[in-house]
């Protein structure tokens, strides 16, 4: 039987090789020194817990986890940034560098052998792989605020568009490759993604108020033409790039992703009265997210959309949109309205002057100022012109031309095609006092409640954010009534219905728009030949 003894040189040669080939897992230390390349004043997290820098580095754990790492500066857009251990040890490369020697020294073949056994078991594990040394974060995105000459906006929904509701997803077998680009393998996949409408919305709201374009003042009437824009978006296009974090020594085969989605947006800027009036196409890529930090791809998702609605803010045309002009309408040269009917005397006769406009989303009210046919509504009644129709107390229907209208003032002139109709007179002079009685004379929440009456009160006077005079009421208004007459006890018009305050716990709120301001806004002028003792 064959016996090899060792001698003493042998033996520290083969304790040399032991320790070396295990020395990445036995002398490295638990945490990795790395660099993180921040702006000054900024905060690093990893993980979501604070980090603290010593000596210009930060103390990573080598864990065989995704390390998810937030950067954070007042006044800029957080980036996210997400590290896994895919680099070897130098003190590893030391090892393989003396095992491999042994090969060469005669009679130490077998103990190469040993060796190399032995540093795939001890140096293969959490402390034999390292981060990359330094991380740069150059995309801290400045967060610009709201300026005093810029309108308020607010996102009504986030749609989505994807054709066949498919999404491509773009696969790395470790992060190395994930992190220089190469060797992904793409892929289509139809619903790995759930996503939720809603939450888009919300997110992006949210950073639209911590950016003060949503009005967060509490003010009844801060809102106007001149003051506000809503958005519409819609996505469509959603790409992800993804890998795998390490598990027992070998890249790609952990559960924990690490994750980025690049996202394309069409925005789609509406008027105060929710009409569009630009549309524009952004497309912007999140932060890198974690698996292991909660729902990845919702705050992924979060991120590329609040990143797209940064890029939406700075496109010059949007910008332009922004701003206010309160000289956005011409003056209107004087238009006169002869009638040669009487007026109605009372406020059962502006019932037979009362007016439904119906349009393809809904309807609003209206009433009859000239005998030849001319009606007076809102113009967010008649914004939505496809499909108007005005529609008389006796069931007539007409199709009516618009003659004049003001959509800072929320008014509008129509005209018919009939004559010989009953007008309501227009109060000029704006006397009314507080507590006097009015009456609302429309259309509230369904055609079939046509002409409804509705007694209250003059609650007070009020100016909108358009400089607007406002007749406050606790007369009963409903959806529909919009448009329609507020009149006293003789049947005068003193107002037109164009709100009602909606809330839980709120009743009996609601304005109108004097028909002193009417007159002057739309500058009407009114003559008739009516009998004299007719009037």
């Amino acid at each position: 039987m064959y016996k090899y003894r060792l001698n003493s040189a042998t033996f520290i040669l083969v304790l040399l090789i032991f320790l070396n080939s295990s020395c990445a897992s036995i002398f490295s230390s638990r945490y990795q020194k790395t660099k993180f390349i921040t702006p000054k004043g900024a905060t690093v997290k990893i993980d979501g817990k604070t980090a603290k820098k010593v000596k210009g580095k930060y103390k990573v754990k080598r864990d065989n986890g995704i390390k998810e790492i937030t950067v954070s500066k007042p006044g800029y857009k957080s980036e996210t940034r997400s590290i896994s251990q895919d680099y070897k040890s130098p003190v590893k490369m030391i090892s393989l560098a003396t095992a491999g020697a042994c090969a060469f020294i005669p009679g130490a073949q077998a103990i190469a052998g040993v060796s190399a056994l032995f540093m795939f078991l001890l140096d293969n594990g959490t402390k034999s792989v390292n981060y990359q040394k330094v991380v740069e974060f150059n995309r801290l995105e400045p967060l610009h605020k709201k300026q005093d000459d810029q309108k308020h906006i607010v996102i009504n929904k986030v749609s989505i568009d994807i054709e066949d509701g498919e999404i491509e997803h773009n696969r790395y077998s470790r992060y190395k490759k994930y992190a220089s680009n190469k060797s992904s393998e793409s892929e289509i996949e139809d619903g790995e993604i759930k996503l939720e409408n809603t939450i888009f919305a919300e997110a992006l709201n949210e950073l639209l108020v911590d950016l003060e374009y949503i009005d967060q003042s509490k003010k009844i009437l801060a809102s106007g033409y001149t003051e506000n824009l809503h958005v519409n978006a819609t996505i469509l296009g959603i790409t992800t790039d993804a890998t795998r974090g390490r598990i027992g020594g070998f890249a790609g085969g952990n559960s924990n992703i690490l994750q980025k989605a690049t996202v394309e947006v069409e925005w789609n800027i509406l008027d105060y009265y929710e009409q569009s009036i630009f549309r524009y196409k952004s497309k912007a890529s999140s932060g890198e997210f974690s698996s292991t930090n909660g729902d990845h791809v919702k705050r992924m998702l979060k991120d590329a959309m609040e990143y797209n609605l940064l890029e939406f803010l700075k496109a010059p045309k949007v910008k332009s949109l922004l701003k206010k002009d309160k000289n956005i309408e011409q003056d209107f040269t004087p238009f006169d309205i002869e009638n040669n009917i009487p007026y109605a005397s009372n406020v059962s006769e502006v019932i037979s002057s009362s007016v439904t406009i119906s349009n393809k989303s809904g309807h609003g009210s209206g009433f009859i100022i000239g005998s030849d046919g001319y009606i007076l509504t809102n113009f967010h009644v008649i914004a939505t012109s496809d499909k108007l129709s005005v529609i008389l107390p006796n069931g007539q229907k007409f199709t009516p031309k618009i003659i004049r209208s003001s959509k800072v003032h929320d008014l509008a002139l129509l005209k018919i095609d009939a004559t010989d109709l009953k007008p309501v007179k227009l109060d000029q002079q704006g006397s009314l006092a507080i507590a006097s009685e009015i009456y609302a004379v429309g259309t509230p929440n369904a055609q079939d409640l046509a002409q409804t009456i509705s007694k209250g009160i003059v609650s007070g006077f009020r100016e909108n954010a358009n400089k607007i005079n406002l007749i406050q009421t606790d007369a009963s208004v409903n959806h529909g009534n919009s448009g329609g007459a507020l009149v006293n006890q003789e049947g005068v018009a003193i107002g037109v219905v164009s709100s009602k305050l909606i809330g839980i716990g709120v009743e009996g709120v609601a304005f109108g728009i004097p028909t002193n301001e009417v007159i002057d806004k739309l500058k009407l002028q009114f003559s008739d030949s009516a009998p004299k003792q007719l009037k």
